[in-house]
C-alpha cells in the first residue's frame, strides 16, 4: 500500500480520473479496512507509531499488544498470553502488514519498524459504527422536532404558541450546542489518535467498564 486512508495511489495525469485508477484507489482502501479490521493489528499499528523511525523487537511489541489485550500493565502479562501474541505477530499480522508496505520485517532477527505508508495510516479510519448511527437519529429527530416546534409557534397552534417566536429561535440552537458537546465527548476517542497513549479503544473499554 502507497498511499494513506485519504489519498490516492494514481496519478491524475491529463486532470481526468481514469477507470482503472478509481478501481486501484478503491482497491487500496479496501485493503487499509482489512488491515485495520483485526484488532491485534491496530494494537500492533499503535506501539510502532509510538516508536516511529525504530526498530522495534518483536518481544516488545507482543508484550504490549498482550497487555493492552488483558487490560493489564506489560509487567503483568503472563507467558502464555505474550506467546500467543507473538506466534500470531510473527507468522500471520506482521508478514501481512509487510505485504501491504506498511511495516518492514526482518523474521530472523525478530524486529518490525513502520514505513512511510505506514506512518500515514490513520487508524480512526473506521467503518459507520452503530454508535454514530445513533447520534444520527438523535440529530434527525432534534431537528424534526425542533422545526415543528418553530412552525407551530409562528402559525399560533397551541399550545406552541404560548411560547414566543424568539424564544423557539434560541432553544432549538441551545438544543443543537448541547447535543454536539454530547456528541464530541461521546466519540472523543475517535476523533484524536493520541499514540503516547494506549489504544482509542481500549481507553473507550477502560471509561465504560467493559474487559479487553
Amino acid at each position: 500500500m502507497n498511499a494513506s486512508p485519504d489519498s490516492h495511489s494514481y496519478s491524475d495525469r491529463g486532470g481526468g480520473t481514469t477507470d482503472a485508477g478509481t478501481r486501484e484507489e478503491t482497491l487500496d482502501r479496501e485493503r487499509l479496512f482489512e488491515l485495520l479490521s483485526n484488532r491485534r493489528r491496530r494494537f500492533a499499528l499503535h506501539y510502532l507509531k509510538r516508536h516511529a523511525d525504530e526498530q522495534v523487537e518483536m518481544g516488545d511489541l507482543s508484550t504490549q499488544v498482550a497487555a493492552w489485550e488483558q487490560g493489564v500493565s506489560p509487567e503483568q502479562v503472563s507467558y502464555d498470553d505474550r506467546k500467543t501474541v507473538h506466534t500470531a505477530l510473527y507468522q500471520h499480522h506482521a508478514p501481512k502488514l509487510e505485504r501491504a508496505g506498511v511495516v518492514t520485517y526482518d523474521a530472523s532477527r525478530g524486529e518490525i519498524a513502520l514505513t512511510g505508508a505506514g506512518e500515514s495510516v490513520d487508524l480512526s479510519l473506521d467503518p459507520v459504527t452503530e454508535r454514530e448511527r445513533s447520534w444520527a437519529m438523535w440529530f434527525t429527530v432534534l431537528s424534526v422536532l425542533g422545526g415543528f416546534a418553530a412552525l407551530g409557534g409562528w402559525l399560533g397552534v397551541d399550545p406552541l404558541s404560548v411560547v414566543p417566536s424568539a424564544m423557539w429561535g434560541v432553544a432549538v440552537p441551545a438544543g443543537f450546542f448541547m447535543l454536539s458537546l454530547a456528541f464530541v465527548y461521546d466519540t472523543r476517542d475517535t476523533v484524536c489518535l493520541d499514540v503516547e497513549g494506549p489504544p482509542p479503544e481500549v481507553v473507550a473499554d477502560r471509561d465504560a467498564g467493559n474487559p479487553q
